[in-house]
């Protein structure tokens, strides 16, 4: 965001790719250093519980925003849809993976290439890899998660117990409590962002996921940004 807000007259729009084809938590996620005197510099959101209703709608509402602030970030999914199902980024996957899952081209490339042939610069980054493995990145409560569930799952499997996961029962104060749950009750199941989580406009989330989510990222999890 504070690269953009640098220098807009490169790019006013930037759109972030990010994991998650059915459910929005990576996607919500990405608003949550932006709280307090920042909040008006969140990024726009896309979250498969709320598809638009089209592709150009997308364009209309990402548009409207480079109009009000000069700039916009966009956070899109992988394979993101548009009310009717129709993924943005094309409808013919690239390949389908052992477990059935369609992989299907850019949502982020193929939306900066129609915004800019409309005459709005714009590009997309997707930090697909880094978000899955920068320890740098690593919060003490994942590390501490980690550790434990691993730690538990060892332990099972020592003991001969199979089709089973370690899982977090609950996040109060952090995190506390873990159990060992059928694989049926994970594998091929999605959990869909909390209703109570998502703004009323639909791009943006409320200060109940902040509640949630923040103290996952342990303490100050964000470095300090001075607008000049």
């Amino acid at each position: 965001i504070y690269d953009t807000i640098a220098s807009p007259q490169l790019y006013p729009v930037k759109f972030i790719e990010v994991m998650g084809r059915d459910a929005g938590w990576v996607t919500a996620a990405c608003a949550l250093g932006c709280s307090g005197d920042e909040a008006g510099l969140a990024p726009l959101l896309f979250l498969p519980e709320r598809p638009p209703a089209s592709t150009e709608e997308v364009l209309a509402i990402v548009r409207a925003d480079v109009e009000r602030r000069g700039w916009s970030v966009v956070v899109v999914p992988e394979t993101l849809r548009d009310a009717e199902g129709r993924h943005l980024g094309g409808d013919t996957p690239d390949y389908i993976d052992a477990f059935g899952h369609a992989y299907f081209p850019s949502t982020g490339a193929a939306l900066s290439r129609l915004l800019t042939s409309a005459g709005v610069r714009a590009r997309y980054e997707k930090p697909g890899t880094a978000a899955r493995m920068s320890i740098s990145m690593a919060s003490p409560v994942d590390l501490s998660q980690a550790e434990a569930l691993g730690r538990m799952a060892a332990e099972a499997a020592m003991q001969g117990i199979t089709a089973h996961m370690p899982a977090v029962e609950s996040f109060e104060d952090g995190w506390s409590g873990m159990a060992l749950v059928p694989v049926e009750r994970v594998a091929n199941r999605v959990r869909h962002l909390d209703e109570a989580f998502i703004g009323e406009d639909g791009r943006c989330v409320t200060q109940a996921f902040f509640d949630y989510a923040l103290p996952l990222l342990g303490p100050d999890p964000f470095p300090p940004y001075t607008r000049l």
